[in-house]
């Protein structure tokens, strides 16, 4: 009877001490997801406002409109159109460096400009991307330019808070 009796504590003591340990990964699994979101807060604390109005996640506009970059992350941010060929721009500056990869950049790191947008070659409905950076990737300053060497999708460890919204050539396609 003591061992049938000991083997039941032991059993009850295994599955106390697996039932804990599961709880604290579980703790220590959450609690990781948690700083991460507190980091990516921190760094979504700049606003987009299209028009003067607040801009809302994958939204699209009519075309023209305009944005302005606001908030305390507001120098950190750049914003980008891959919708916008890079290959005539880089015909017409010699650029024969066809390892490093072209981009449209239509911000970098100035907010204090209204930027104007149009979608006005490429596809009918543009999508622009903007992201807070740790350390901006490409100088400040550039505004609706071909940028050499800036890849977002190498730079994914270092953006945070990517928005996206819409640009249509023609207000009637937004709907």
């Amino acid at each position: 009877m003591s061992s049938t009796r000991n083997m039941s504590t032991i059993s009850t003591t295994s599955a106390s001490f697996y039932g804990i340990l599961l709880v604290l990964i579980l703790l220590s699994s959450s609690l990781q997801i948690v700083m991460a979101n507190e980091q990516e807060e921190e760094f979504c604390k700049y606003d987009i406002l299209i028009d003067n109005k607040s801009m809302i996640v994958d939204k699209c506009y009519p075309s023209p409109a305009s944005y302005q970059i606001t908030g305390q992350y507001k120098h950190n941010v750049v914003v980008w159109n891959p919708n916008v060929s890079c290959a005539s721009y880089s015909k017409h500056n010699n650029n024969n460096n066809d390892n490093k990869k072209m981009m449209y950049v239509h911000s970098s790191g100035l907010p204090e400009r209204v930027y104007p947008m149009t979608a006005g070659s490429g596809p009918y409905i543009h999508t622009y991307y903007a992201a807070a950076f740790d350390v901006l990737p490409i100088p400040a300053g550039f505004y609706g330019t071909c940028v050499e060497g800036f890849d977002p999708e190498l730079l994914q460890d270092q953006q945070h808070c990517t928005k996206t919204f819409r640009i249509a050539r023609n207000p009637n396609l937004c709907q």
